[in-house]
């Protein structure tokens, strides 16, 4: 027995129908891009569940409302929905170049609607954007079929890859079969294949955006937990994170290891003198300047306060004071821009190397803290470092390393 497509078309509308209430009751108070993505999706699920009612009354109802209306629908839901989707993915939208498009095969496929009804060039129409849309939002989720990839984007992925593939088939049946349709109820393959796919696709497809909603909340989450919200560096949960397995794989292969911290100098003054706010500018500056001298392999964050920490992987002590130097020297020669002045501002740096007998990352943390006091004693804007008897027994044979230890830096 053939299957009545539209009875399928009316389902697939209905269940989008009660779809879309949901998403939107659901989403009444979600926050943020990801909120707007979903508030977004519940829109696409209306216009498709007009769209696909206009659709199964084809033959009952006027061709403007059947024809015209419900592919103008259906064509702004795909819109929407790359519109929603890049939002969740963070990727730039499109909007202007997708709506364009989308104006543009609305319009010839009202003229083979209306003014020269060809069916076939009407079903291309509306049929060849949709892979377009496809494309755009296949593409950046491509990383997700690698090991670790983001299984909600998988998901979305299948569900995308349903679409096009149904899609091609209609297509392929129009240009290269005997039997090529002339209306979109007539029960072909192709028309059967892409109609019973469009009346379940709202239900996979809101299945994955919520994966992809979740997915996207709980990474912002994870996100907060590890970033300083002021400066937008590692705060010291990350860093520790971050740098135990990086010093264990240092202390496994016999690699060097090194970390500095990093203090601003007489930075209760400043606060004293020009308010907290004034106080969070200087932090903001000085974290700027010091990301310019870091390289990019460095790890860096802040600990609290004015105070920040450095993670330097394959970094051995005289290379970690030099790069200590910069560091100290680009916040020196950089005054920050605070109520209508340039106010110079300097840092102090300890500095510390993984030793033979440490087994804790905060062990090296500990000494590069000792080495910042020192610096702080010792008059500020300047560099020290902190090492044990063995290891500076081990530098004293090596000109270098002794020659570095023995650097520091007069305050300007």
């Amino acid at each position: 027995m053939l299957m009545d497509l539209g009875t399928v078309a009316a389902l697939g509308a209905l269940q989008a129908l009660v779809m879309a209430p949901v998403v939107v009751l659901a989403t009444r108070r979600y926050t943020g891009v990801a909120g707007r993505g979903l508030k977004l999706w519940g829109m696409v699920l209306l216009l498709q569940a007009a769209a696909w009612v206009m659709a199964a009354g084809r033959g009952h109802i006027s061709g403007w409302l059947s024809i015209v209306l419900a592919n103008g629908l259906l064509l702004a839901s795909y819109v929407l929905t790359v519109r929603a989707m890049r939002l969740i993915l963070a990727r730039p939208s499109h909007t202007i170049l997708c709506s364009a498009l989308a104006l543009v095969s609305w319009l010839a496929l009202t003229w083979f609607a209306v003014a020269d009804p060809i069916y076939g060039a009407r079903v291309a129409l509306a049929l060849l954007p949709t892979l377009f849309y496809a494309g755009m939002l296949l593409w950046p989720m491509r990383h997700a079929l690698r090991r670790g990839g983001s299984s909600a984007q998988r998901v979305m992925i299948l569900v995308l890859l349903g679409s096009a593939i149904t899609t091609l088939w209609r297509l392929g049946e129009l240009a290269f079969s005997h039997h090529a349709p002339t209306a979109l109820m007539v029960s072909t393959p192709g028309n059967t294949a892409g109609i019973v796919y469009a009346s379940i696709e709202p239900v996979f497809a809101s299945l994955a955006f919520f994966m992809l909603y979740a997915e996207s909340v709980e990474q912002r989450l994870a996100r907060l937990a590890r970033i300083d919200p002021l400066t937008d560096v590692y705060n010291r949960l990350a860093l520790l994170e971050l740098g135990r397995p990086l010093f264990a794989s240092a202390l496994r292969h016999g690699r060097s290891f090194a970390v500095m911290m990093i203090d601003v100098d007489h930075f209760k003054r400043i606060n004293a003198a020009f308010g907290h706010g004034g106080g969070d500018q200087v932090l903001v500056e000085s974290v700027r300047y010091m990301r310019q001298a870091l390289r990019a392999e460095d790890i860096f964050g802040r600990v609290g306060g004015e105070e920040f920490l450095v993670l330097l992987p394959d970094t051995t002590l005289h290379e970690a004071m030099a790069s200590a130097e910069r560091v100290r020297a680009v916040v020196a020669r950089t005054p920050v821009p605070l109520h209508e002045r340039q106010l110079p501002i300097s840092v102090s740096i300890g500095v510390a190397e993984m030793e033979p007998g440490d087994r804790e990352l905060t062990r090296i943390i500990e000494r590069a803290d000792m080495a910042l006091y020192t610096a702080k004693l010792e008059g500020r804007n300047r560099v020290s470092c902190e090492i044990s008897n063995a290891a500076r027994r081990h530098a004293a044979a090596h000109p270098a390393i002794d020659d570095a230890l023995g650097n520091s830096h007069d305050q300007a």
